[in-house]
């Protein structure tokens, strides 16, 4: 079901462009007390337990999921299960990567930022406009509203 999400992973990771590491996403579902990496739609939609990890080789970066009540050894397990098939999908996709030659990424040069507009914007919007407007009507950070100071940006 999520082979586009490894494909775009294995994609950047035969290419040349610079990123920080290789990163999948795991989607598995427990459904009538069998596990499926990978599962159907139709499985997902029948499932007891749907759980969604990204992770890197080294770590894990998000947790998601949906389900009813589960035990904590039971989510500790489903996330190492992902964890582990993750690993697996990392592993080959660098295996890949030195096939076709693209360990070593090109080399990034950053951009130069304007200090003095970067100061300047936020000088004009958001201390005189943003900040002024809010005292004048007394609005509360929670009440904010942007739609006043579209007009002058």
């Amino acid at each position: 079901m999520h082979l586009p999400d490894l494909a775009a992973s294995a994609a950047l990771a035969v290419s040349d462009i610079p990123f920080n590491g290789l990163s999948v996403k795991c989607v598995w579902c427990v459904w009538m007390a069998s596990l499926s990496l990978t599962p159907t739609f139709e499985q997902l939609a029948k499932a007891d337990m749907d759980l969604m990890v990204g992770a890197t080789i080294d770590n894990i970066m998000m947790v998601e999921g949906e389900m009813d009540e589960v035990q904590e050894s039971e989510m500790l397990e489903a996330i190492r299960v992902a964890h582990e098939a993750i690993k697996d999908q990392c592993r080959v996709q660098l295996e890949l990567s030195e096939a076709v030659g693209k360990l070593q990424k090109r080399e990034y040069c950053h951009e130069v930022n304007d200090e003095d507009l970067r100061k300047d914007v936020h000088d004009k919007v958001l201390c005189q406009g943003l900040c002024c407007g809010y005292e004048r009507y007394g609005q509360t950070p929670a009440r904010r509203s942007f739609r006043s100071d579209r007009g002058r940006v």
